[in-house]
């Protein structure tokens, strides 16, 4: 059994942090770290979610799963990821991946990957649409 008050959750990519500003609402116990790059973000809002933090960060940095171990500290982490465009769906799949404390994933992957023509090639010999094949292709990857 996992203690909530231990749990850190990642909003990756997170922009402004609609579903972070929501989850701390839901889970005021619970640790809630915003992940961006986006440096222009007015993140005001923030300051009256005492349990949320921001943090500014490039996922696609190669020393990303050292950075996030150490921010995490060995604390229960769920990630989430909503809307993530191409690379940055794999991307949070291998960090889910190859970080032993995680213990879920939230992932609503947006666009292909435009540089995977396997998947592009694959939906058009099935007949189906781009998306499903993708999404079917992320779930695989999930050990």
């Amino acid at each position: 059994s996992v203690d909530r008050s231990e749990i850190v959750i990642l909003d990756v990519c997170s922009g402004k942090g609609y579903a972070s500003c929501l989850l701390s609402k839901m889970f005021p116990d619970v640790e809630i770290l915003m992940l961006d790059s986006n440096q222009k973000m007015n993140l005001t809002h923030l300051n009256s979610l005492p349990n949320v933090r921001f943090e500014r960060v490039n996922i696609k940095r190669p020393d990303i799963l050292k950075w996030i171990n150490n921010i995490i500290q060995n604390k229960p982490t769920i990630l989430v990821g909503t809307h993530l465009c191409g690379i940055l769906s794999e991307i949070l799949i291998k960090i889910y991946n190859e970080t032993s404390n995680c213990i879920g994933m939230i992932l609503s992957p947006c666009c292909l990957n435009p540089r995977n023509t396997k998947i592009l090639s694959d939906a058009k010999k099935l007949g189906t649409d781009n998306y499903k094949v993708w999404c079917l292709w992320l779930l695989f990857c999930i050990k």
